[in-house]
């Protein structure tokens, strides 16, 4: 119990030495980052812009729903017959 108790405090040691090293990684990226004393865009910025989603009409979904129908019945046929050939 000792010994689990030691390599535990030993582990947690090492990730909090890790931590602080990916923290000061970080710290020089952003440092990096910054032209003119004002910080670049960020991709995590970009990321979080939420985009306008495109709504479609009942009639646009059913053309889809019939477009996919027909490929589908195509594929099939096609599927079918190269399988009857092998």
């Amino acid at each position: 119990m000792a010994n689990q108790t030691r390599l535990l405090e030993l582990a947690l040691t090492g990730l909090e030495t890790e931590r602080r090293r990916i923290d000061d990684e970080i710290a020089e990226i952003r440092r990096q980052l910054r032209i003119d004393g004002r910080p670049v865009r960020a991709v995590a910025q970009r990321a979080s812009v939420t985009r306008r989603r495109v709504r479609l009409s009942a009639a646009g979904r059913k053309a889809i729903a019939e477009a996919a129908k027909r490929r589908w019945a195509a594929w099939r046929k096609t599927g079918a017959k190269a399988a009857k050939q092998t």
